[in-house]
């Protein structure tokens, strides 16, 4: 169980480590990126609107857009601007997330989602926190081939000897909240498993991904000083887990 732990600790250190490198880049690409906007944007409105070169600076302008929408992915996976926390209203957060993810896994999936009847009140940004989940969900969805059922369960979790325990430090007692994503989809691999929230890694084929979901789950539950806990076996399916702490342990921004 110690080595487990230490295991733990390690990978939450190098993706800490790998989230204030993003968030440095992400800061002076936007700098950059923003410097460009500026002079296309002068330009065009200098330009008649048959200028031969105007094609040439709109051009410009949309790869500059296509970067700063990249960007803004990386700069999540840092979650830069901190998140602002309240305390979540499951019923309007789980019928919100319904309407907003039915579009992107498609029609073959079948979403299940339970939410227990005794869930304590947790604090969270509902907005962060419901696209930390699309993401998991279009994963989860990407990984079954011929459709299936994604289950999403929320309930309540306390860190006893059944338990994983929390690779950073929280206060004693904290109580938490355990979201669970499972699907019976295609599963990973070890080596997967060992990169799989790393920035820009990832296995499906060139135009299908960026490889920054998942990147982005991890940023968003580290600054609600949560952690993930992931299971994934090949042929079987991946089971990722949310632990979301109390008011108390939630960092304040």
């Amino acid at each position: 169980m110690e080595n487990e732990l230490e295991k733990r600790r390690y990978q939450t250190q190098k993706m800490d480590a790998l989230e204030r490198l993003a968030g440095g880049i992400a800061h002076d690409l936007n700098n950059i990126l923003g410097v460009i906007e500026g002079y296309a944007v002068f330009i065009l409105k200098a330009m008649s609107a048959g200028d031969p070169v105007r094609p040439d600076v709109e051009e410009i302008l949309r790869a500059e857009q296509r970067a700063a929408a990249l960007t803004k992915q990386l700069a999540m996976f840092s979650c830069g601007k901190g998140v602002r926390t309240a305390i979540i209203d499951v019923n309007e957060f789980i019928a919100k997330l319904v309407s907003n993810v039915k579009r992107l896994i498609g029609e073959d999936v079948v979403l299940e989602i339970f939410a227990a009847p005794d869930l304590r009140p947790f604090p969270a940004d509902a907005c962060r926190l419901e696209q930390a989940l699309i993401n998991l969900l279009v994963n989860s969805g990407d990984a079954m081939s011929g459709g299936g059922r994604i289950k999403v369960s929320i309930e309540n979790a306390d860190l006893g000897r059944s338990m994983p325990k929390c690779p950073r430090p929280v206060e004693p007692g904290t109580q938490f909240v355990r979201i669970s994503v499972s699907d019976p989809g295609a599963g990973m691999s070890a080596d997967t498993l060992g990169r799989l929230f790393e920035p820009y890694f990832t296995t499906k084929p060139k135009g299908k991904g960026k490889g920054l979901g998942l990147a982005a789950v991890y940023g968003i539950v580290n600054r609600h000083n949560g952690w993930l806990e992931v299971w994934s076996e090949q042929g079987t399916g991946s089971v990722f887990t949310i632990y979301l702490p109390g008011v108390a342990a939630v960092r304040s921004v």
